[in-house]
């Protein structure tokens, strides 16, 4: 073997060796259909991009197999034809979201819970999450919807949220939200107002509806 050779790649070789990447790219995240907010998502409906990008899961195979088999996250079915995705602790999920206004809104979790409670957590665009405990349903075949009593505070545009399976183990079915009315409301010289989550709504200044009683005419 020459020297040239022996280096590892020739002049023609080499040409080849910078022309190609040594690795893949790392997998793009992409949603998988279209989540909105308000909505409903689906818990199985979690973004396309695989382990470590758009999801974790602890193993890697989906064990039941009945839908999106080449992802690893575990989604059972029921009898109704309902699926649900069926997490352990340290597993979590992301769903990207489009949000066409802005405010506050309130989540729901549909789940269930055999016995004690279970902790989960949801964040949005790796932002501090919100730490949420989920009661017993009294069996894993029994499924509760739980408001969160925190609502969130949504710009409009495209967010990704991450549900975390942070504290024992949870069949999730779907997350679903609702906009919220405005309820903070200030005074400026403009007059008074009504702010939500997204943008203020001023309102003409309100004046007082008693009249200033006439001075009575000198006699």
């Amino acid at each position: 073997m020459s020297s040239q050779q022996a280096g590892g790649c020739g002049a023609f070789v080499l040409a080849l060796c910078v022309s190609v990447p040594a690795a893949a790219s790392a997998a793009e995240q992409l949603p998988y259909g279209a989540n909105t907010f308000p909505g409903v998502i689906k818990a199985h409906d979690f973004d396309q991009g695989g382990e470590g990008v758009a999801y974790h899961d602890s193993d890697s195979i989906n064990t039941h197999q009945h839908y999106r088999p080449g992802e690893a996250v575990d989604i059972g079915i029921r009898g109704s034809g309902t699926y649900e995705v069926r997490g352990v602790t340290g597993e979590w999920l992301e769903y990207t979201v489009d949000v066409p206004t802005g405010g506050r809104y309130e989540v729901s979790v549909n789940y269930s819970r055999a016995s004690g409670t279970a902790q989960v957590t949801i964040g949005l665009d790796g932002a501090a999450p919100l730490p949420v405990t989920l009661p017993a349903t009294g069996g894993h075949g029994t499924f509760h919807g739980y408001k969160v009593p925190t609502s969130f505070e949504v710009t409009p545009g495209r967010h990704v949220l991450r549900f975390t399976f942070a504290g024992g183990d949870v069949y999730l079915r779907q997350l679903s939200s609702a906009r919220l009315p405005g309820r903070a409301f200030y005074l400026s010289r403009a007059g008074a107002g009504a702010k939500d989550g997204s943008s203020s709504s001023p309102t003409r200044a309100v004046r007082s509806s008693s009249r200033t009683t006439p001075r009575p005419r000198r006699a």
